[in-house]
């Protein structure tokens, strides 16, 4: 689930934030200020990753569940929801069994003819494989 345009994206802003902290960390007299770009740098990360668009790559799996993705959205904070799972740790880290994880929210047309919101829980599995879970479907009223 992962773009060319996005590689060249984050191999850019990891070489600014790396330039730039090694410029800092050189030319000002408090050493404290490198940690600033590395700052940002993961503030842009996270931003990109919440944005990451994700609807090509499972429309066909929406077509088969009955469904024909129409938008989607990143949750908003009050529509989200804390996971808490067992999980096994290893040196204090807990090992994952999937890729990347994307909560998403779609706009979607049902097989009967509805539109639907769907919130809807993304795993990339580490075989490349895609796993979607609805966690809730709400009729939205259309007015033609």
């Amino acid at each position: 689930m992962i773009k060319n345009s996005e590689i060249i994206a984050y191999a850019f802003l990891i070489i600014l934030c790396f330039i730039s902290s090694i410029f800092l960390f050189f030319t000002t007299k408090s050493y404290f200020l490198f940690l600033i770009p590395i700052i940002v740098f993961i503030i842009v990360f996270n931003l990109l990753k919440k944005n990451k668009k994700t609807l090509e790559f499972v429309k066909k799996d929406f077509e088969k569940l009955g469904y024909e993705l129409v938008s989607e959205r990143p949750l908003k904070s009050s529509e989200s929801e804390i996971d808490i799972k067992p999980a096994i740790l290893i040196n204090g880290v807990p090992l994952k069994n999937h890729k990347n994880q994307y909560k998403r929210m779609f706009t979607a047309k049902s097989t009967k003819g509805k539109m639907v919101e769907l919130n809807v829980v993304i795993t990339e599995k580490k075989n490349g494989k895609i796993a979607i879970e609805i966690k809730n479907e709400k009729q939205i009223h259309t007015y033609q």
